[in-house]
């Protein structure tokens, strides 16, 4: 019979989601000045997703590649 230690296996796995390692490098400066301004405007989607902080009607922000949100940098 095998036993499978679970939490010292869910331990792992928590510090190496934790540690930022595994996903996507950051996007490069140069690379988020390069995306169009734009400005957010009534009946928009006012939260983003990512950072799920919620926009102000009439703020410039960089819209990211997917166009599905402006993004929170602000332009």
């Amino acid at each position: 019979m095998v036993v499978i230690d679970a939490d010292s296996r869910l331990e792992a796995l928590f510090r190496e989601l934790g540690s930022g390692k595994g996903g996507r490098p950051p996007a490069s400066k140069e690379s988020i000045e390069a995306m169009p301004s734009v400005e957010v405007g009534e009946g928009e989607d006012l939260e983003c997703v990512v950072c799920l902080e919620e926009f102000e009607v009439g703020v410039v922000a960089k819209e990211m590649p997917c166009m599905r949100c402006p993004w929170r940098r602000i332009a």
